[in-house]
């Protein structure tokens, strides 16, 4: 969190991503599917995606986005929302062209 707030020093223009939806974007591996079970009048199910609710999952989905953010100047995740700074105009788009995020 330091490294992170280290990064809005001297920025002047933001914008703020929500990553909504964001844990059912992260897929969970066949092993950890099965310590997610909940049942239903109807059946037993079990989660895919990383849901909502278990303790973990906000570390985990904060580990994943910083990874998927990482070395991309200015953009940061803060609890399932991206911030995108800049000193000026310029410096805050930058991260937006589309070859900024080929990693994803």
């Amino acid at each position: 969190m330091n490294r992170q707030c280290a990064q809005l020093a001297g920025a002047k223009v933001f914008r703020k991503l929500d990553a909504r939806s964001g844990f059912w974007q992260i897929p969970l591996a066949e092993e950890t599917c099965l310590l997610t079970p909940f049942v239903t009048p109807f059946r037993r199910y079990c989660f895919n995606k990383l849901p909502f609710g278990k303790p973990s999952a906000p570390e985990h989905f904060q580990k994943r986005m910083s990874r998927i953010l990482e070395g991309l100047k200015g953009a940061i995740c803060l609890v399932g929302d991206v911030l995108i700074s800049g000193r000026n105009q310029e410096e805050h788009d930058a991260p937006s062209y589309p070859d900024s995020w080929s990693h994803i």
